[in-house]
């Protein structure tokens, strides 16, 4: 059964899918939980319509994971309209666009809501334990979604925590160091930079999760992605041309790991207390780079990457939820000189719970497990450095595939590594490490502006989507410089 699902070109030509009593562990792995009609402790919004039967009664769902194919015989599906929305899933959670009847199917497509278009009243107050459990018992699951856009884009100022000095202006008897940013929070994303869009798979469907890894190839990037009890690691590779060379990946490493999240919603309004993580051992990061011809091949990228790992999915009163988590990642390098190369790996640990609370962060501890300036090497005519960074987003709630409403958490950690000249080795051969850590929590729909077009066009009337209500604080919890060797020449 499992094989002809993840074959089908539509889940009613698998046998078993139609008109069972129940979803599979399987489905339920893929498309979420059913919601309850009268929940427990919660009501939802006059305009929201419960479509029975769950991930049992889905067909298909497109490749960017807006457009649901779903069983006309289902119970509800007579009474949802365009402009209602409906719940299905936890997964299958919007306002529908655009309602298509086609013999015994019914096509929907799906705007995302933020969680108060669902949800009028109730109290999302939670402290879970987040495990890699076994994917037919509904644990981790790795779902890609091909078809999302903007995966690819030119690093822009608001992404950059830690910045490198750009190696073509710098003297070659100085090094090129890594410098903290201003610390400045800004948190809307460069509009207008070229994004690139993934190709779809097996003709525009969204494909069944993998179980705990995932490589997809992003642009020229291929990214891998691996999720398990013991921690989360993404891993990036530039795939294209021959003059610049990268190979890295940044790990968080768990034990135990458990999430608590305290939200209360009454008359469609939130009121929020905040969100933590603990159980996180440390942080691991490990680069490679290398340009052939100098400063023309450096790469300055921010990389959405288009998959949800689903560690935990939970029913709290009947209202079936999931926690996401999305990552992304950044890099700039600074390398100078033909056949420049910049190696390094470090690992640091945190102590404590990871979060905010009451708008204040938690007191994390921060403490060097390898020293990253130990390892620096490469070789180099001229100053050499890079920037290398990842969000880690945690989000409970709802909606499609790579949009998800609810509370959440984000660590993002950013790295700067220099690498002095050569040529200034007689003198001192100046190395540094950065390192800028921030934790920030809020509330609401994290959409790309890319994916806000792309949402847009498919609505008539083009309706502007309900983007206001999300809120974010975000503060620095770790920023530390080391430099070696102490001397004014590198200090300085």
């Amino acid at each position: 059964m499992l094989v002809l699902f993840g074959c089908s070109s539509g889940l009613d030509k698998a046998p078993g899918f139609e008109r069972s009593e129940g979803p599979s562990p399987e489905l339920v792995a893929r498309f979420g939980h059913a919601p309850a009609k009268n929940p427990s402790g919660f009501t939802y919004q006059p305009d929201v319509v419960v479509v029975e039967g769950g991930a049992a009664v889905v067909r298909s769902v497109s490749g960017d994971g807006l457009v649901w194919t779903i069983d006309r015989s289902a119970r509800g599906m007579d009474d949802l309209d365009v402009g209602e929305v409906m719940f299905l899933t936890s997964r299958a959670v919007g306002r529908v666009a655009v309602k298509e009847n086609s013999g015994g199917h019914v096509s929907l497509t799906l705007v995302p809501v933020q969680l108060q278009e669902v949800i009028r009243d109730g109290s999302i107050k939670l402290d879970v334990p987040i495990d890699a459990g076994d994917v037919d018992a509904g644990g981790v699951t790795v779902q890609e979604i091909p078809d999302l856009p903007g995966t690819v884009r030119t690093l822009g100022e608001s992404d950059r925590d830690v910045r490198p000095v750009s190696g073509a202006t710098a003297p070659a008897s100085t090094t090129a160091f890594a410098s903290a940013g201003d610390g400045t929070d800004a948190r809307v994303a460069a509009i207008g930079q070229q994004g690139r869009r993934l190709q779809p798979a097996r003709g525009g469907e969204l494909p069944p999760p993998a179980k705990s890894k995932l490589r997809v190839t992003v642009g020229k990037w291929q990214l891998g992605t691996a999720l398990d009890a013991r921690g989360v690691t993404l891993s990036a590779f530039h795939a294209g041309g021959e003059n610049l060379k990268f190979g890295g990946d940044i790990a968080l490493k768990f034990k135990e790991l458990r999430l608590a999240t305290d939200l209360a919603l009454s008359g469609g309004r939130a009121s929020y207390a905040g969100a933590s993580i603990r159980g996180i051992e440390s942080l691991r990061v490990r680069v490679q780079a290398g340009v052939a011809n100098g400063v023309d091949d450096n790469a300055k990228v921010r990389l959405e990457v288009p998959v949800d790992m689903a560690p935990k999915q939970i029913v709290v009163g009947g209202v079936p939820m999931v926690v996401v988590l999305k990552l992304k990642f950044f890099l700039e390098t600074a390398l100078t000189g033909r056949n420049s190369t910049l190696t390094a790996e470090g690992e640091w640990a945190l102590g404590g719970p990871v979060g905010i609370s009451a708008s204040r962060p938690s007191a994390t501890t921060f403490s060097t497990v390898a020293p990253m300036i130990d390892s620096i090497g490469g070789i180099s005519t001229g100053p050499s450095g890079l920037v290398i960074g990842s969000e880690f987003r945690f989000v409970v709630g709802f909606g499609i595939p790579g949009v998800a409403a609810g509370p959440y958490l984000k660590l993002r950690a950013s790295i700067g590594v220099t690498n002095g000249s050569a040529l200034g080795a007689p003198l001192a051969r100046c190395q540094r490490v950065d390192r800028v850590v921030k934790v920030g929590t809020g509330v609401g729909l994290n959409l790309d502006s890319e994916l806000v077009e792309l949402i847009t066009k498919r609505i008539p009337g083009r309706q502007k989507l309900k983007l206001d209500l999300e809120t974010e604080v975000l503060f620095t919890i770790d920023k530390s410089s080391q430099t070696r060797p102490d001397v004014p020449l590198c200090t300085g």
